[in-house]
């Protein structure tokens, strides 16, 4: 392996009407020492054109045509068999790096060297390019585990990870996943070796309706169920799922996603009352799977998260007319971590104030129940010391 620095890795398939302002992106980035790996997927438009007129201006450029067509996963494959390297980064055909991405985050593993792969925030973009919503992963490292259990909280244009340290660990992508391709990658990263994200948007990712993500998005929601699915098995271990319950829960978890949101007020009482009981089970079991991944610090932060969930899914039991699931939704998670009480009533309180106030008169029953419970536990130990 030489001594480039960087290898940035884009894969490119009919990607012409935006190509260009990806590749110069890459090409005007502060840090200069990188190649820069573009995979032409046989394309039918005029991306190899484009990118044989840049590759002619520009050294650091490496194209590669395939000859037919055969999906990321392969393609980005045979960039990363050729990258040299000392780290590996993503970009997509159709987004931005800002120009310093490449040389903060070089930066930030340099003076991180136990970390293996770094992602950062995305600013969305129209087709036109203005600026929408921005977004930011978890920088806590349990709740990026958490959030991988059911999706990706990693946008994968963001990615730079070490090259033979991550090669050696996962062997590049899983050319089965002809979608969902980063997510199954990041999982396997992120069960041997230690993901972290900056706090910085560094890229600027397009809203392209020709895109994977907008034009396939149900194949690719498939692919992510998979994922999520074995996942799923890991964490329930000996009680293994049902494909209904799996999807249930999946939809409890994604409620927000614009494939999940349906699925997830189309359950009905039964099917949404199991899927509560499993995610309170999941969550126990994946506290005892990290449990040496866990200090206070983050033990709190993760049961915010998960306080944060339970009042949103209480606000959803109360306009189904739910009020028992919501009660019972309660008094379990309680039951379990008794020392949240205040924490929990804090979420509760002021997310429904915020939609509601009406509908905290609802929960005085529940938390007197609480009240009551919490009351005779002390006691126990009291007597019991």
């Amino acid at each position: 392996m030489s001594n480039i620095t960087v290898s940035v890795i884009m894969t490119v398939y009919n990607g012409s009407i935006y190509l260009g302002d990806s590749v110069e992106s890459i090409l005007n980035q502060t840090l200069n020492d990188f190649e820069f790996i573009i995979v032409d997927d046989c394309s039918t438009d005029d991306s190899w054109n484009i990118l044989s007129k840049y590759s002619n201006e520009d050294n650091r450029i490496i194209l590669i045509k395939n000859s037919e067509n055969i999906g990321p996963a392969q393609s980005s494959n045979k960039a990363l068999k050729i990258a040299k390297g000392e780290y590996i980064a993503r970009l997509d055909a159709d987004d931005i790096a800002l120009p310093d991405r490449l040389q903060q985050q070089v930066d930030y593993m340099e003076s991180h060297p136990s970390v293996a792969l770094v992602s950062t925030g995305v600013q969305h973009i129209d087709e036109a390019g203005n600026n929408l919503e921005t977004y930011f992963p978890p920088v806590d490292s349990l709740l990026l585990h958490w959030n991988h259990v059911y999706s990706s909280p990693l946008r994968h244009p963001t990615v730079l990870w070490r090259h033979q340290l991550v090669e050696s660990t996962v062997n590049g992508y899983d050319v089965s996943c002809k979608y969902a391709l980063d997510y199954d990658f990041f999982v396997r990263v992120s069960k041997s070796l230690e993901i972290r994200t900056m706090p910085l948007i560094l890229v600027k990712m397009r809203r392209n309706p020709n895109s994977i993500t907008f034009s396939k998005g149900q194949m690719q929601d498939d692919f992510a169920a998979q994922i999520s699915s074995q996942q799923f098995n890991f964490y329930f271990q000996d009680e293994i799922l049902s494909d209904q319950e799996k999807f249930a829960l999946r939809a409890l978890l994604r409620r927000y996603s614009s494939i999940q949101t349906q699925q997830f007020y189309n359950l009905g009482t039964a099917e949404f009352e199991q899927a509560l009981k499993n995610f309170l089970r999941l969550f126990k079991n994946f506290c005892r799977i990290h449990i040496f991944d866990m200090n206070v610090q983050t033990a709190d932060v993760l049961h915010s998260q998960i306080e944060r969930t339970i009042a949103q899914l209480s606000q959803h039991c109360l306009d189904k007319g739910w009020r028992q699931l919501a009660a019972n939704l309660l008094l379990s998670y309680l039951q379990q971590y008794p020392y949240r009480f205040l924490s929990i009533a804090s979420s509760l309180f002021s997310y429904l104030m915020y939609h509601n106030l009406k509908k905290i008169k609802l929960f005085n029953q529940v938390f007197a129940q609480i009240r009551t419970l919490q009351q005779n536990n002390t006691k126990k130990r009291v007597v019991s010391s």
